[in-house]
């Protein structure tokens, strides 16, 4: 069910405002929403998956849009939202805020990563059903109690943001360190050229990666040894280059990570634990 605002004339329209809400379930291949292209009022869209799953193209890069993800996005803008023709019918609710402002009124920091991960977050999906089971129930026209409603709901989903890159930005700088350190870099030193104290970034990084810093630099390591049994090399110097204490201590630490020796990934590159995709989050 979808509902428009009712604006008669003579009206003032409050800058910020509600345009629009519903909910739908699509199932059709055919069904995409090109905003790149849109010519309509500038205007902010907010979409929650509530069961199934779309996606959403960002500059031309593909995103899933999975149940409990929420979209917050400026429109017109260098978006594109289609079902993805999963066997699954792509359920969602949404709503509409128009404003008055050309030059949008998103931080930067939404307008480049716009999806949000709401499960944590049921008073903000509770709130956005309220708002829609309000606008669906009555008969809309424009509101200043709807406007300051609207305008408390995206600074909610701002705020939200702004908590996920207060840990993102120095986890990303920490990630970063490990990365070009091939893994071997002191936590603690890292830890004080960002500005925190090791026990701080740890729960900082562990909290935006899932993983802490000091498994995520063994595991950098790790990604680097399978390089070198696969090319031939030999374990004491890759042990060395990859900054383990001695072959022993390699070769510990390799099996309890892969579930292999270092010696049986030698002869089938095999191992029973993949875990490198945890480093291209």
């Amino acid at each position: 069910m979808i509902r428009d605002l009712k604006n008669p004339k003579g009206i003032w329209v409050p800058p910020i405002h509600f345009y629009k809400a519903g909910r739908q379930k699509i199932s059709s291949d055919a069904y995409s929403n090109d905003k790149s292209k849109d010519t309509g009022m500038p205007r902010i869209l907010i979409k929650h998956t509530i069961s199934g799953r779309g996606k959403i193209d960002i500059e031309g890069v593909s995103h899933e849009l999975v149940k409990g993800s929420m979209f917050i996005i400026e429109v017109p803008g260098p978006y594109c939202y289609y079902y993805d023709g999963s066997d699954e019918p792509w359920c969602f609710e949404y709503i509409t805020i128009a404003h008055h402002y050309a030059q949008g009124i998103l931080p930067d920091a939404l307008r480049s990563n716009p999806i949000l991960d709401m499960v944590k977050h049921s008073e903000i999906t509770n709130e956005l059903e309220s708002l829609i089971n309000h606008w669906l129930e009555t008969e809309r026209e424009v509101s200043l109690n709807d406007s300051a409603w609207a305008y408390r709901f995206i600074l909610s989903c701002v705020n939200i943001v702004m908590e996920r890159d207060v840990s993102r930005e120095p986890s990303y700088n920490l990630k970063k360190m490990i990365l070009k350190s091939a893994g071997k870099c002191s936590i603690g030193e890292c830890a004080k050229k960002i500005g925190y104290t090791q026990p701080a970034i740890t729960r900082l990084f562990s909290k935006t990666y899932g993983i802490s810093p000091g498994r995520f630099s063994l595991l950098v390591k790790l990604r680097r040894a399978c390089r070198g049994l696969e090319q031939g090399e030999n374990l004491k110097t890759i042990a060395w280059q990859c900054g383990f204490v001695d072959a022993t201590h390699f070769g510990r630490s390799f099996k309890s990570v892969l579930g292999v020796s270092p010696g049986q990934y030698r002869k089938n590159h095999d191992p029973i634990h993949t875990p490198f995709d945890l480093l291209e989050q």
